[in-house]
């Protein structure tokens, strides 16, 4: 298979001290997405909107990640260009501070990021 693998981790509950590092549960969402369906690439500057016959959008990912950060009041970190995994790119989003309360709530923020991740690299930028 080629494509991206998006992954997305958030944490949860108290933490746990291991001597003096902080360690905290966690919770990951994975999703592939097949070549075929990808119309934006994270490492193009260039973003189409299908929503718009195909115009460029000033929609990048930078402005995704930061409506997520405002909508959440979190921090994600992401490196760009991704990992070669066999004959896809996986990409990790790590979404920190704050942690949430429970595994849930965890998960369906994880959830809400893969959900906007997964428009955007098909073309809709700002959801369909």
């Amino acid at each position: 298979m080629k494509g991206f693998i998006l992954r997305v981790m958030t944490y949860h509950g108290e933490p746990k001290y291991l001597g003096t590092v902080p360690s905290r549960p966690s919770v990951s969402v994975t999703t592939p997405v097949p070549d075929s369906d990808i119309v934006n690439d994270f490492d193009n500057e260039v973003v189409l909107d299908l929503n718009n016959q195909r115009a460029e959008s000033s929609y990048t990912l930078d402005a995704l990640i930061d409506d997520f950060q405002r909508d959440y009041k979190c921090k994600v970190n992401y490196e760009n260009g991704g990992i070669r995994v066999g004959n896809s790119r996986l990409y990790s989003f790590d979404v920190f501070e704050p942690s949430w309360p429970s595994s849930t709530t965890a998960e369906s923020i994880a959830s809400d990021l893969k959900a906007r991740l997964f428009e955007w690299v098909r073309g809709y930028p700002t959801g369909r």
